[in-house]
């Protein structure tokens, strides 16, 4: 690692492919991610994170499936805004992508996953009043911000995300989540891509106050969901 100061190296990501160790540390330049070869040295680290904004900081990170980028998340505490960028492993700054911000009083994104064949992510929106998980968006890996689309459209008062998972093949999104009806939760598919409008729900009718439970899974061919 780079010379470090106070708690030093914070967190770490070592991807499944690829030769780079990508870690979060205190310097004396302030809190930033860097990137080093897994086989060093020291003198080979770059930085990779575009500059913070006002209060914010740097919360997590993490790779894409291939290994080649890493997702940056900033997080503005006071405000509730975040920032979501993309920079190759390799660096440099400079090369950073914007995917997703929001101003203050909006939807702020976390959360994010990466399809299994790289081109794209997927993340929560946490939504005001209460802040609550109430949106699901995709966005092309390469960016920027502007080509994110909405997968789950408007939810119901009070309903919320419970858990989401992308299929092998990298073509649908499943969640489960009270969409419809508050505290009524249901399971739910869409295009990667979008839209909203070609969502569908997957389950039957239920019984009254009958759930589909979060722990569901796909099948390794991308066809067929189990569930509860």
């Amino acid at each position: 690692n780079v010379p470090v100061v106070g708690v030093g190296v914070t967190s770490l990501e070592v991807p499944d492919v690829g030769d780079r160790i990508v870690y979060i540390a205190e310097t004396a330049g302030g809190r930033g991610v860097w990137s080093v070869p897994a086989a060093g040295p020291s003198s080979a680290n770059v930085r990779l994170d575009p500059p913070a904004v006002g209060d914010e900081i740097l919360q997590t990170l993490q790779f894409r499936s291939d290994g080649a980028h890493v997702m940056l998340q900033f997080t503005d505490n006071v405000a509730f805004t975040t920032r979501l960028f993309t920079v190759p492993v390799g660096g440099p700054q400079a090369s950073a992508i914007l995917l997703a911000d929001n101003e203050p009083g909006e939807c702020a994104a976390l959360g994010a996953a990466s399809t299994p064949d790289s081109t794209r992510w997927v993340y929560f929106r946490f939504c005001p009043p209460a802040y609550s998980a109430s949106q699901i968006w995709s966005v092309p890996a390469a960016g920027p911000a502007a080509s994110a689309v909405s997968l789950g459209g408007s939810f119901a008062d009070g309903g919320n995300l419970q858990g989401f998972a992308i299929s092998p093949d990298s073509q649908r999104v499943v969640f489960t989540a009270d969409r419809l009806v508050d505290e009524r939760v249901e399971l739910w598919s869409v295009p990667i891509a979008g839209p909203a409008a070609a969502l569908v729900r997957l389950n039957p009718s239920l019984v009254a106050n009958g759930d589909v439970k979060s722990g569901f899974r796909i099948s390794p061919d991308g066809t067929r969901v189990a569930y509860i």
